[in-house]
């Protein structure tokens, strides 16, 4: 009988052992680690390029839209300007450039807050 439950013993071992795999033993805890941090790191990477790109693209709308808005306000002297009326200036085309400068000043605040919005998610990890 003895021999029969050692031998049954036996068998539960062996099963056992092949219902845990053996743990794979061909990366060690520190290769692992390093693969981690490997990972952070291009994850890092790739945030500061995403970010990187948005502050690009901010700084360039920022420069045109002051830009539009400089020709806006010297629109907006000339049709001030009575010498514009006195010296045959076409008031409707300045009235056209008028309108355009307003459109774009519009298109590009609101890029801007696109942009900004984008740009402080990222800073605080909503995106």
């Amino acid at each position: 009988m003895r021999q029969a439950e050692a031998k049954h013993a036996q068998e539960m071992a062996e099963c056992a052992d092949d219902a845990i795999p053996e743990p794979d033993r061909s990366f060690s805890s520190r290769d692992t680690r390093k693969e981690k941090k490997r990972r952070e790191a291009a994850q890092r990477n790739q945030q500061y390029r995403r970010e990187k790109q948005l502050r690009d693209e901010l700084q360039q709308v920022e420069q045109s839209l002051e830009a539009v808005q400089l020709r806006h306000d010297e629109i907006v002297r000339q049709l001030q300007s009575p010498e514009t009326y006195k010296d045959g200036t076409d008031i409707a085309e300045l009235n056209r450039q008028l309108a355009a400068t307003q459109v774009s000043i519009q298109e590009f605040t609101r890029r801007w807050e696109e942009l900004s919005v984008a740009l402080e998610g990222m800073r605080v990890g909503l995106t």
